[in-house]
């Protein structure tokens, strides 16, 4: 009977393990696996990330398969290694792989990831900024939305993909590095409102916010692998690897291939929107709501186009001459026309003190309004502006 006992299980063990190779290499050229580790098909497959301590096996970076032997080496042996590479785990353990070890606490990501919960995601599209020629087509952020009609807006998060650029580079250099890869880049994670405030106050640029139409498993998982990424590096081109691109793919998680393609010569954040827009998921649209939030020179232009003619005279001779104010014939008018020119002209002196033109008559005209202000009875005009700008996915 040994004989055939010993047959059996060597004919058993042989079918296991050229089963699990199989297995192992079906899953190791996967969709999700190769997005996992951000690899490239052409002209070879290489990962877009260029630090080796991403990468588990030796040659991760070029070997997709090798890489996943490694990191089921990894979650066998090692319980730290679920921390830090949670979305891995999440999809293997989805595709029916078991590990010996058990599942760790992983407090530091649950801080990140649960302090308050994440329930949605958002791409985020800021207007083009002509200071800057990578920001001259927009810019591309992911939002992770945490806040609730009881938690503030000021806790959500922004991740943001850019180049690392010295400070005070040259601009022609800039331009050179960036088009040629002169650059690392990588995510970084930030509260949202710091960048709203940065794109909408100081650099006057619109923001439209694309909230997609994901389930809490999606959610989850694309949060665990920006919590792989953050820190990792890549080579920046401005052209085509830019922020449009690499953000785009971390949704492509979750949507498939509907966003961008390899190879184009060129990636725009319009372009991008405008495939999200038709994009699909689990049968339905992929963008649940789009949310405009006007910069600081928006606002103004829409305070300017609300005053009458009469209104918009008086706005400018209180511009060149803030004794105006004090003049009977602006004060003759109806406190509603006060009301209105007054709040002009103060979103007015927000943009040119965040632009820092003639500083001195800017810092007295603040002061001559805020003193008209305060002699006319309280309460704002109630003026509901309608804003008619294009989003992103309209531009092109």
């Amino acid at each position: 009977m040994k004989p055939l006992f010993y047959l059996i299980s060597a004919f058993l063990f042989i079918s296991f393990s050229s089963s699990a190779t199989k297995s192992i290499s079906v899953l190791a050229k996967h969709p999700i696996w190769l997005k996992l580790g951000h690899y490239k098909n052409q002209p070879a497959t290489i990962s877009y990330i260029t630090n080796a301590s991403f990468f588990i096996a030796d040659n991760g970076r070029t070997d997709p398969a090798a890489e996943l032997k490694a990191t089921i080496h990894a979650f066998n042996n090692l319980p730290s290694m679920p921390c830090r590479y949670p979305a891995r785990y999440q999809w293997l353990k989805e595709q029916g792989l078991t590990f010996s070890m058990p599942a760790a606490e992983c407090p530091k990501l649950k801080q990140w990831r649960e302090q308050q919960a994440i329930h949605s995601v958002s791409l985020v599209f800021a207007s083009g900024y002509m200071s800057n020629p990578a920001s001259l087509y927009g810019h591309l952020l992911l939002k992770l939305n945490r806040s609730t009609e009881s938690k503030n807006k000021l806790l959500d998060y922004s991740i943001n993909y850019g180049a690392h650029v010295p400070d005070n580079e040259n601009g022609l250099v800039y331009i050179l590095k960036g088009l040629f890869g002169g650059y690392k880049a990588g995510f970084s994670d930030q509260l949202f409102y710091r960048h709203q405030h940065n794109y909408g106050e100081i650099e006057l640029r619109d923001l439209w916010e694309y909230t997609l139409n994901l389930n809490e498993r999606d959610v989850a998982f694309i949060a665990n692998h920006l919590w792989e990424i953050l820190g990792t590096e890549f080579d920046y081109y401005f052209a085509d690897e830019n922020c449009a691109f690499h953000l785009a793919q971390i949704i492509e998680l979750v949507i498939g291939d509907q966003l961008t393609s390899e190879g184009a010569p060129w990636v725009i954040p319009a372009t991008i929107f405008s495939r999200l827009n038709t994009a699909t998921y689990q049968g339905q649209s992929a963008v649940k709501n789009i949310t405009f939030t006007p910069s600081r020179d928006t606002v103004f232009a829409k305070h300017v186009q609300s005053l009458s003619e009469k209104e918009l005279s008086f706005a400018k001779q209180i511009f060149a001459e803030s004794p105006v104010l004090k003049n009977e014939s602006f004060l003759a008018l109806p406190v509603h026309s006060q009301k209105a020119i007054i709040g002009a002209l103060f979103e007015l002196v927000q943009v040119k003190q965040i632009q820092k033109q003639t500083p001195v008559k800017i810092s007295e005209l603040k002061n001559a309004l805020i003193k008209a202000r305060l002699k006319l009875p309280m309460g704002e005009n109630k003026v509901k502006f309608q804003f008619t700008q294009q989003p992103p996915h309209q531009a092109l």
